[in-house]
């Protein structure tokens, strides 16, 4: 079909790690982020909050 892809990595492979190191450090703080967690059983529900509350510092998480 001639179908080909191209991408790019959206952050360089030791992003995740300076990250950790940033918050360990006291740099990055975490307390402003509004976090909602639903389980596998409940993937729909965490689409459904995603898409009605997004917004800055807003994360939805689908957790094992």
């Amino acid at each position: 079909n001639c179908i080909s892809i191209q991408g790019v990595w959206m952050y360089p492979p030791d992003a995740a790690t300076r990250l950790i190191s940033m918050v360990r450090a006291g740099l990055l703080r975490l307390d402003e982020y509004q976090t909602t967690d639903f389980d596998l059983d409940h993937v729909n529900e965490a689409v459904a909050h995603a898409a009605a509350v997004s917004g800055p510092f807003k994360l939805t998480v689908i957790r094992p």
